[in-house]
């Protein structure tokens, strides 16, 4: 008997468009999307809880993303995302 686990099936969600910002890769002045990431542990190829999550801030012109750390920034960005 043999179980197939493994982890790194990533789920991305992307809330929208939340703050107006000047990008310092490219330049552009837009509407950064605010986006969440979350790594799921799998068993037998079917996600079965997540062990990381991290939030961003991406520029929709060249995809460049800034983590968001603070909980308060991250429900504040959600509002204006919604």
């Amino acid at each position: 008997m043999f179980f197939i686990f493994g982890w790194g099936h990533r789920n991305i969600k992307n809330f929208g468009p939340s703050l107006v910002q000047k990008c310092p890769i490219c330049s552009h002045t837009s509407n950064y999307n605010f986006v969440r990431t979350r790594d799921w542990f799998t068993f037998f190829f079917i996600p079965i809880f997540p062990y990381e999550t991290k939030y961003y801030l991406e520029c929709p012109i060249c995809k460049n993303g800034f983590e968001v750390e603070n909980d308060e920034n991250i429900e504040k960005l959600k509002e204006i995302a919604q």
